[in-house]
């Protein structure tokens, strides 16, 4: 899959948290998670390409749902 043109999605839902949103996905890659801080936020429904810095991607195990980095750093450690 090519991640230069960005990643189809659409939004499944939208939680206002304040001084954050976050925006739940579908994707063809599974479900994905944007934090959205300011600026515009996609509407429940809406299909976007989405493309993201490598420094701000959080991978997580989908049977635990722990972050990968940090397993990654606790077996590093031992």
């Amino acid at each position: 899959m090519n991640m230069g043109a960005g990643l189809g999605a659409k939004v499944e839902l939208v939680e206002p948290l304040g001084n954050e949103t976050l925006v739940h996905w579908s994707s063809p890659a599974g479900p994905l998670v944007s934090r959205i801080t300011s600026g515009p936020v996609p509407a429940t429904g809406e299909s976007a390409q989405l493309a993201a810095r490598p420094d701000g991607v959080l991978l997580f195990d989908a049977t635990t749902g722990r972050a990968l980095l940090e397993a990654a750093s606790l077996a590093a450690a031992h």
